[in-house]
């Protein structure tokens, strides 16, 4: 099968003439740089140092061979080369990646992007455990709101619940309206000519591991 985000203009041509289906209405989930402050000021966070980097090096090898499955069955494989191509081979520059350190213990790196108008989107977070997840999140945050003029970070509203409990405690939401800031609520659509394979059926919300990596604009 194949899986796509269109835009406002191609989605109707993708839909209703070519058979793609409209899996889901993928919800912004943001935080601004005040909620931040105010939801975070009285909880305690290990001390992280963060460290820009320009590709993923050797050590994301053995990093993605010991990671476990998660509990989607419809993913991305992520691996070092994926990444790699996808994020910072010649085309793609504009993707930033920054590492998170324990004293001198690797634990976990995010990629993302500033998509202008005071906006950073996390195209992918990831930790050695879930139990760094927050702690890392935390440590983002507080960096990227560090720089001048971003006021906002988002990222696609999670398919794993330990994700989306992660950035609702530190103050992630999203725009239940129509209009307003992060209102638009981006299409996933995907074409098959099977509606399922080992009884995994394709077009169900549920079923997918949805990484903000996956989004191709």
């Amino acid at each position: 099968f194949i899986i796509g985000f269109p835009g406002i203009t191609s989605y109707p041509g993708f839909v209703k003439r070519l058979g793609w289906k409209d899996v889901m209405q993928v919800n912004y989930y943001f935080v601004n740089k005040l909620l931040f402050k105010a939801k975070n000021v009285f909880k305690n966070h290990l001390e992280l140092t963060a460290q820009a980097k320009n590709e993923l090096d050797e050590k994301y090898d053995s990093y993605f061979d010991q990671k476990s499955p998660v509990a989607k069955r419809i993913l991305k494989e992520i691996d070092r080369e994926f990444l790699n191509w996808r994020c910072f081979s010649e085309h793609t520059k504009q993707f930033k990646l920054l590492e998170f350190y324990k004293g001198d213990e690797f634990i976990g790196f995010t990629i993302y992007r500033n998509e202008g108008e005071g906006r950073c989107f996390i195209h992918y977070l990831d930790a050695v455990k879930d139990e760094y997840l927050s702690d890392i999140l935390y440590a983002f945050n507080k960096f990227i709101f560090k720089q001048s003029g971003i006021k906002y970070i988002f990222t696609f509203e999670p398919t794993i619940d330990k994700w989306l409990n992660t950035i609702k405690s530190a103050g992630f939401t999203y725009n239940p309206l129509n209009k307003g800031p992060f209102s638009f609520k981006p299409a996933v659509i995907l074409y098959s000519n099977k509606d399922s394979i080992e009884k995994v059926p394709f077009f169900a919300f549920e079923n997918f591991d949805l990484q903000g990596i996956l989004r191709d604009y």
